[in-house]
């Protein structure tokens, strides 16, 4: 299965990512590319993180990029 870029995440990236999900204010779209950044971090693969999110594996590739 496809992993993808690796993420490396610094404590503070994470913190901040962490941050976002619990955010009551933050849009949608912000928390969700949160997710998918701190997931493909854990080692989750593309196919799984689209499945869990109920996303596009297009979206997660694309994120996942943009990040890295």
């Amino acid at each position: 299965m496809n992993q993808g870029t690796p993420i490396n995440l610094s404590e503070a990236q994470r913190m901040e990512l962490e941050r976002r999900v619990g955010s009551q204010t933050l849009d949608a779209r912000s928390v969700r590319r949160a997710r998918i950044v701190l997931l493909a971090a854990e080692g989750v693969g593309n196919h799984e993180i689209a499945r869990r999110l109920e996303i596009s594996r297009n979206q997660v590739i694309a994120w996942r990029g943009r990040f890295a």
